[in-house]
């Protein structure tokens, strides 16, 4: 339980004190030509429910896909909530030795069972210290993290919190999920 915690806490710490600019506007891992994709399937081979999700949440907020990797790290945490509707999107990167966050505030829109991403604002964020970050990732094995499906007697529910994180570097993009992550024992 608390590796995810961990994760809330990651969003928090880069939540706090930056500049903010306002917008207008069954698991199969996959190697090709040594680079390993890690994007879990359900039992039919279709890809686990949010992944579609993430693809299109992406491609409306304008982000680069991190798919066919990253030529450092880069770490994507999306923190939803339909408690207040507010979701989070904390993205840390690793690039040329150089580390770097931005949080993303968005919510999505429904209109006729169309879904509408609206980013909020954007900020850049920069923690007191890079290296409890990767120090706090390193330790609670955030980079290889099993997906829930993967997880004995994990618990869904419907509109509850959830996270999804997405990993990439020169070697390998994973993604994994962990929805109601909150209502989750102490076992996991």
């Amino acid at each position: 339980m608390r590796k995810y915690f961990c994760i809330v806490l990651l969003i928090l710490i880069f939540s706090c004190g930056n500049e903010e600019r306002h917008l207008d506007q069954i698991n199969k891992t996959e190697i090709k030509d040594a680079f390993v994709v890690d994007i879990p399937k359900d039992s039919t081979g279709k890809y686990e429910f949010y992944y579609p999700i993430k693809k299109d949440m992406e491609s409306q907020m304008g982000l680069p896909s991190i798919e066919t990797g990253f030529d450092s790290l880069q770490l994507r945490v999306w923190y939803s909530t339909r408690k207040t509707y507010k979701d989070r999107l904390l993205v840390i990167i690793n690039k040329n030795k150089k580390w770097s966050g931005r949080l993303y505030s968005y919510k999505e829109d429904y209109n006729k069972n169309k879904r509408s991403v609206i980013v909020e604002s954007i900020k850049d964020v920069a923690p007191r210290s890079w290296e409890d970050i990767i120090n706090s990732i390193s330790n609670f094995s955030i980079l290889s993290l099993p997906d829930s499906k993967k997880i004995l007697d994990y618990g869904y529910c419907l509109d509850a919190e959830g996270v999804t994180i997405e990993v990439a570097d020169s070697k390998m993009y994973r993604i994994y999920n962990y929805p109601c992550f909150e209502f989750q024992n102490d076992s996991i």
